[in-house]
Order: structure tokens, then C-alpha cells, then sequence
């Protein structure tokens, strides 16, 4: 992860290099004769730097996607809620005393609520304890026509898409944290070469 070597905000950051450019291209030929190197195309290509520095994706434009995703599987989350709660009732109509209890842990029960408060690992492990359960139970469920038929076929689904979201989300927050240290490194380039000058 690259740490910025800019005592300042980044606005502060390109507008103090613009003005760094702009006072040395007014004493450029005194420059140039302390030191050879800065010629106007010295200059010209620091301000080219600055310029695609201050392009790059903020901190807004980075994060975007990945707060859409959050949101997208804070949705699926809350959805998949819903289901747990029929799925116990299909439970309860299909399951007698005790077995009730422990037909609740196999399905994952224990884990709604830290599941509820956005705990993604917990919400892991519920969405494979259901679809094991499914494996394990789904012909007595449907016995009886107690679950409709197409209730496990819903379930299945929505896990699924949840996973994928959660892929999704999970690489878009890589490309934010890549695109982040991109910015930073070509701040911290700029800032160096104009800190020489």
C-alpha cells in the first residue's frame, strides 16, 4: 500500500505544483543556466505529470462501485433474511418437538443474528448450512406440500446471486485500493520532482 509523501491535501498538492511550474517558467532561462536540466520541456512534461495526476479517479469515483455493490448485497442480505424466516416455518410444519430445535441449528439459525448486522462470514456459513440442509431435507419439506416446489429452487438462486455479489464487490474494493495507490505514487512522483527544483 502506497503512503503519500505530500504533507497536504491533494487539491493543494497539484495547485502548489502549478504555481511552482509557472513561477520557474518565469525565471527559466536563470534556471536553466544554474542548472541545465530545466529546460521548458523539463516543465512541459512535470506539468503533463501534474495534469494526469489530478485525472486519475478521486476518492469518490473509486469507491463508487463498491458502494453500489455494498448496497446490491445489503439488499440480497436482507432478502435472504426473508427466505430463513419462511424456511422456518416450513420447518416448524414439517419437523415435531426437539427435532424443531436442532432442524433450526442444521439450517443455520445461530447465525441470523450477527448475519443481520452485516457479518459477512457468518452470512457464509448460513448460506452453506442452508443449502446443506436443502441437500439433506428438501423430500421432507416438500412432503405433504408443506414448502412449495420452487421455494429451494428461490433460495438457490438467491444464495447464488449473493455470492456473486460479494465476488464482485470484493474485486471492485482490489481495483479501488489499486487505482488509490496509482494516484498516490503519481502524487508522490510530482512531489518529488518538484520538490528538487
Amino acid at each position: 500500500m502506497s503512503k503519500p509523501l505530500y504533507p497536504c491535501s491533494q487539491a493543494n498538492l497539484y495547485e502548489t505544483c502549478r504555481l511552482i511550474v509557472k513561477s520557474a517558467l518565469s525565471i527559466l532561462a536563470d534556471l536553466t543556466a544554474f542548472k541545465p536540466k530545466y529546460t521548458q520541456a523539463f516543465f512541459d512534461q512535470l506539468s503533463d505529470k501534474i495534469e494526469a495526476a489530478d485525472m486519475l479517479p478521486d476518492l469518490a469515483a473509486r469507491q463508487s462501485l463498491s458502494k453500489r455493490l455494498d448496497l446490491d448485497l445489503q439488499a440480497a442480505r436482507d432478502k435472504i433474511i426473508v427466505k430463513f424466516a419462511m424456511l422456518q416455518s416450513y420447518i416448524d410444519e414439517c419437523f415435531t418437538g426437539g427435532d424443531v430445535k436442532f432442524m433450526y441449528a442444521e439450517a443455520g439459525a445461530a447465525r441470523i443474528a450477527k448475519v443481520k448486522k452485516d457479518n459477512w462470514t457468518e452470512m457464509t456459513q448460513l448460506m452453506s448450512s442452508v443449502l446443506l440442509f436443502f441437500d439433506n431435507h428438501s423430500a421432507v419439506l416438500l412432503a405433504n406440500k408443506n414448502m412449495p416446489t420452487v421455494f429451494e429452487t428461490d433460495f438457490r438462486t438467491l444464495i447464488a446471486e449473493a455470492k456473486s455479489i460479494n465476488n464482485d464487490l470484493d474485486a471492485a474494493e482490489k481495483a479501488a485500493r489499486e487505482k488509490r495507490d496509482e494516484k498516490i505514487d503519481a502524487n508522490n512522483d510530482i512531489f518529488t520532482t518538484v520538490s528538487g527544483v
